[in-house]
């Protein structure tokens, strides 16, 4: 496996996801435009035939949401606006910036010249239920696979839908998508406090995830279980996620090209929609 097959694998966990089904609801109106920032920072450790690998990441993503209309679903348009990266890895680093035009004509940039600035549609139910949409499915599979999650799982990172009588002590459990025996996710939220409009809640979560991906037209089958921990500030009058820190830890396996490389990972990651 190539060096950057390696660095589009270590952002698999840059959506962290989690939010899935819950009984209350989201109020936000049409025309609301937010800037979304992810930063993810982590460690992973591979192993291939017989030798470990260390590699380092530091990530940062910048995506501009619009809601573009808030009833009876929520639909959404998520444009990604900025990428930076860099990675340490094989005793090589490597940087890249999108808003540099060099790095734009490099190999990093012509692979995500259909990603950056392009924009994508999604839509959620106002409990929280994000909708799966055959519309410009091709472009968000590729999307995904470079960015190492769901182009969908934006919306997740941006409302949490809460109830509007919860105070402090209060525990809400979502449990999110199960779609077979190895794909789950559970995350278990306390109010911590509530000071006007914004409430923190700690957060606890499980998820086990098999999936396949496409890396530099090479077919990958990740097998994983993590867990996660951290805070979030939330609005209460819309499930607006202000702001979210979450660590994550995991294991699991890589099967590509005939070969299984095992891998760990820790990271930290850090979510501020404006």
């Amino acid at each position: 496996m190539n060096h950057l097959a390696v660095i589009f694998g270590t952002v698999g966990f840059l959506f962290i996801g989690g939010i899935g089904q819950c009984q209350n609801r989201i109020l936000v109106s049409s025309g609301l435009k937010i800037h979304q920032t992810t930063n993810q920072i982590g460690t992973v450790f591979q192993t291939i035939q017989g030798n470990e690998m260390e590699i380092k990441s530091n990530v940062t993503l910048s995506v501009d949401i619009e809601v573009k209309k808030s009833t009876p679903n929520i639909e959404l348009n998520n444009t990604i606006t900025r990428l930076q990266l860099q990675t340490e890895a094989m005793g090589n680093s490597t940087n890249f910036y999108s808003d540099k035009q060099e790095d734009k004509n490099g190999q990093i940039g012509q692979m995500l010249k259909d990603v950056i600035g392009k924009s994508f549609d999604a839509a959620m139910s106002l409990d929280g239920v994000v909708f799966k949409s055959d519309k410009d499915k091709k472009e968000k599979e590729m999307a995904s696979n470079l960015l190492g999650g769901s182009i969908d799982d934006i919306a997740k990172e941006s409302f949490l839908a809460i109830p509007a009588t919860m105070k402090a002590g209060d525990s809400i459990i979502v449990v999110g998508e199960i779609t077979d025996k190895d794909n789950s996710k559970t995350n278990t939220y306390i109010v911590q406090s509530i000071n006007g409009n914004n409430a923190t809640l700690s957060f606890k979560g499980n998820e086990i995830s098999k999936k396949t991906k496409n890396i530099q037209n090479m077919e990958a089958v990740v097998t994983s279980t993590s867990t996660s921990s951290g805070t979030l500030i939330v609005k209460t009058t819309s499930g607006l996620i202000k702001e979210k820190k979450a660590a994550i830890e995991g294991k699991g396996a890589t099967e590509v090209m005939g070969q299984t490389i095992p891998f760990s990972l820790k990271q930290t990651v850090v979510i501020s929609n404006n």
